[in-house]
């Protein structure tokens, strides 16, 4: 992309709500700023404040005087405890509501850390023309927000907001780096993020080819909660199977086995094997497999 075809850098605010981090010891604060940065965005402002609703109501009144200002980003205060109500002041300063961000980032956190999601009161919206973004104080929740959902949309949202044209974001199928196929020697290394191109179909097992080259096949199976792949063989093709999230059995002969991330099957030619997901999250499994598809014979 052309840097004059590049969308404007934003202005970002990070606000930790927290009456006992520090600056020294404020790791949600410094993953935000960190993902910010290496996403081009620029961290304007950036402090500690305890969770005391006047204090948040004051710092507003304070972001306020910063005109370029584009998104204030909260982490902490969201939980239900006598101590956390940052929720119901930044809810009560927001003049539209996204519900949908506290939805998908609860449904996305259940997938790691099951029912104790819910217990997160995250929530976003709109504030005299800026987003905001209360998120929950853990860094792996921080993570989660600022990746999956709201630097993939950010600049898109804020066009929104701010009543300016804006291209549809791409759809969850299209991938900025698109699987690597190769009929020919490939000469350099290539770099794979696998978990950022796994997708599910609650109809049926969902694959994709990540890499292939006339001697090597890297794929993914995606399994929604209880998909099975059936015993089955493969003539004249070695195949792998490293499970990368969720867990499940592998399907053998003599049984069933347990497994989970960062458990590996290997399935030599001819051999049955098949898996199935009996978690409650999605299973993901790497696929190596060699020769690749269409060129056993």
């Amino acid at each position: 992309m052309s840097q004059r075809n590049q969308p404007p850098a934003t202005q970002v605010a990070v606000i930790t709500v927290s009456d006992t981090r520090t600056e020294a010891n404020d790791v949600s604060g410094q993953l935000a700023r960190q993902l910010l940065t290496q996403a081009q965005h620029h961290v304007v402002f950036y402090t500690i404040v305890p969770d005391e609703p006047e204090r948040v109501r004051e710092l507003f009144h304070r972001l306020d005087t910063y005109p370029n200002l584009d998104v204030v980003i909260l982490t902490g205060g969201t939980g239900i405890a006598p101590r956390d109500q940052t929720y119901e002041v930044v809810q009560a300063l927001l003049e539209k509501r996204l519900d949908g961000f506290g939805e998908l980032l609860r449904y996305l956190s259940y997938q790691d850390i099951g029912p104790a999601a819910m217990l997160s009161r995250a929530i976003a919206g709109t504030w005299h023309g800026r987003l905001v973004f209360s998120l929950p104080g853990s860094p792996a929740a921080v993570r989660l927000a600022l990746e999956k959902l709201i630097l993939p949309q950010i600049h898109h949202a804020l066009d929104l907001v701010r009543g300016r044209p804006s291209p549809h974001p791409k759809c969850a199928h299209q991938h900025e780096s698109p699987p690597i196929v190769s009929p020919l020697p490939v000469q350099t290394p290539a770099y794979l993020r696998p978990l950022e191109h796994a997708q599910f179909n609650p109809q049926k097992i969902a694959k994709f080819t990540l890499f292939q080259t006339s001697r090597l096949f890297l794929g993914l199976n995606c399994f929604e909660p209880g998909q099975e792949h059936q015993l089955h063989t493969h003539a004249d093709q070695d195949k792998a199977y490293l499970v990368l999230q969720g867990e499940g059995v592998f399907l053998l002969p003599q049984g069933e086995q347990p497994m989970r991330a960062g458990d590996l099957l290997i399935a030599p030619a001819n051999v049955p094997h098949g898996i199935r997901n009996t978690g409650r999250q999605g299973l993901i499994v790497l696929v190596i497999m060699t020769p690749p598809p269409g060129a056993a014979g």
